[in-house]
């Protein structure tokens, strides 16, 4: 059962490339800020940044752990051979494509 499960060592080195742009954006933020004016600059900048990288962490633990699970499930092995290449994955409430080769994350949206 241990298998199934998500590891923060996964997060870790699946976000590095995130975590990376996410201080970078908070350090060009931080250091644009106007003399005494530091929080009012920053703050909602700094907010919106994490905000983004917040969503792209849950979408990514959703993956990983969709993944592990279905590397357990019985029906793995039928929709290996019947080359699921792409098409639509929804998972707990979350709704994306996969497949797409457009050089970007698989990323959920909300479903409508």
């Amino acid at each position: 059962m241990e298998d199934k499960q998500v590891r923060a060592e996964q997060l870790e080195r699946a976000m590095a490339g995130e975590f990376e742009r996410l201080a970078e954006e908070v350090a060009q933020v931080m250091n644009a800020a106007r003399d005494g004016q530091i929080i009012a600059d920053t703050e909602e900048l700094a907010r919106q940044a994490h905000a983004v990288f917040r969503e792209q962490m849950y979408a990514k633990a959703i993956s990983l752990l969709q993944t592990q699970q279905e590397a357990f499930s019985p029906s793995a092995g039928r929709r290996a051979e019947q080359g699921q290449a792409g098409g639509i994955a929804v998972s707990a409430g979350l709704r994306w494509q996969t497949g797409v080769d457009d050089g970007l994350p698989d990323v959920p949206t909300i479903r409508v």
